[in-house]
C-alpha cells in the first residue's frame, strides 16, 4: 500500500454555490486522479447584500456584513432623507421556509422600560425600509389636491396679479 499523499492547491475563485456542492464537484474531478481524494472548501467572504429602501438619501444594496444592524445600513445608504419618520424602521427577511418575516426597529425608545431604541442584526438578503413621515404625507396632499388644482399660482393670491 503506498503512503497517503497530502496535495494542496490554493485557488482563489469567485462564483456563486453552495460549498459543499463545490468540494463535490472537485472530488469526483480529482477521483481519477487519486485515490479517495479528501477536499475541503474553505469561504472566505459571501456575496450577500442587504437592501436598504424608502426615504433614505441613497437607496438600493449594500455588501453584507456578519454584525451590521439596520442603523448602521441606514447610516451606510447616506441615513433619512427630511421627509423620513426617524421614530421606526422596518426590516424584512424571508425565512428558510419562504414566509416572510417582519420587524418593527422603534427607534424612539417606545415600548421599552428604560426607553432605548431597539436594533436588529441584520442577516444576508434583509430588507430594510424607511417609512414616509405623516408630515410629508399632508405635504403630498397638499401639493397633489391644491397647489396643482388651484388655476392661479400662491404669488397671484398674496401680491395680485401684475
Amino acid at each position: 500500500m503506498a503512503p497517503r499523499r497530502a496535495l494542496s492547491r490554493q485557488r482563489r475563485c469567485q462564483f456563486a454555490a453552495d460549498p459543499g456542492f463545490v468540494a463535490q464537484q472537485l472530488r469526483d474531478a480529482y477521483s481519477t486522479e487519486l485515490r479517495d481524494p479528501e477536499v475541503s472548501v474553505i469561504v472566505r467572504a459571501m456575496a450577500a447584500r442587504v437592501y436598504v429602501d424608502g426615504q433614505i438619501a441613497n437607496p438600493g444594496g449594500y455588501p453584507w456584513r456578519r454584525e451590521i444592524t439596520a442603523m448602521q445600513a441606514v447610516a451606510r445608504a447616506g441615513g433619512f432623507r427630511d421627509t423620513a419618520d426617524t421614530d421606526y424602521v422596518v426590516v424584512l427577511r424571508r425565512a428558510k421556509d419562504g414566509s416572510q418575516q417582519v420587524f418593527e426597529i422603534r427607534l424612539d425608545g417606545a415600548g421599552d422600560p428604560q426607553g432605548q431604541s431597539s436594533d436588529l442584526y441584520l442577516a444576508p438578503y434583509d430588507l430594510v425600509l424607511v417609512p414616509e413621515s405623516g408630515v410629508s404625507d399632508v405635504n403630498k396632499w397638499v401639493d397633489q389636491y391644491i397647489r396643482q388644482n388651484i388655476p392661479i399660482s400662491p404669488s397671484e393670491i398674496f401680491f395680485g396679479a401684475f
